[in-house]
């Protein structure tokens, strides 16, 4: 999980645009989708730490072509280890169903905010630091 794929710690603000958050009641399908039978990812302690993580992304929806910098969700590797039919969303990103569990997104930076567009997309996922 690099951040290889991020920005640097440059602050970007989209005020002027939309914005969603992960759809967190979700969280229990997210994890059945990427850890399938599984069970040891799927603890509550581990439901816990996704939340957490989960809560710190926001999708902005901005104009196809701004922002060209940012690195595409095409680039952050899935994480099908356990669920090797693990799809991207990159055919069919809906913001309310988008499973951010599915992708090696690092949320280990304490001072870092990483952004991905979504390939061929007006959607920018930003994930801010931990803290």
């Amino acid at each position: 999980m690099t951040g290889i794929h991020s920005l640097s710690a440059q602050t970007k603000n989209y005020p002027e645009y939309p914005q969603q958050t992960v759809n967190m009641s979700l969280i229990d399908d997210f994890m059945n989708e990427v850890y399938a039978d599984m069970d040891i990812y799927k603890t509550s302690e581990h439901k816990k730490l996704y939340l957490k993580n989960i809560e710190r992304i926001i999708i902005h929806t901005v104009p196809f072509g701004e922002y060209p910098e940012c690195p595409l969700l095409s680039t952050v590797p899935l994480k099908n280890k356990y669920n090797p039919n693990l799809q991207s969303d990159l055919n069919n990103f809906d913001t309310s169903k988008f499973n951010p569990l599915k992708y090696s997104f690092n949320y280990t930076s304490t001072s870092i905010t990483y952004y991905y567009r979504v390939d061929n997309s007006n959607y920018i996922i930003e994930i801010k630091p931990n803290r």
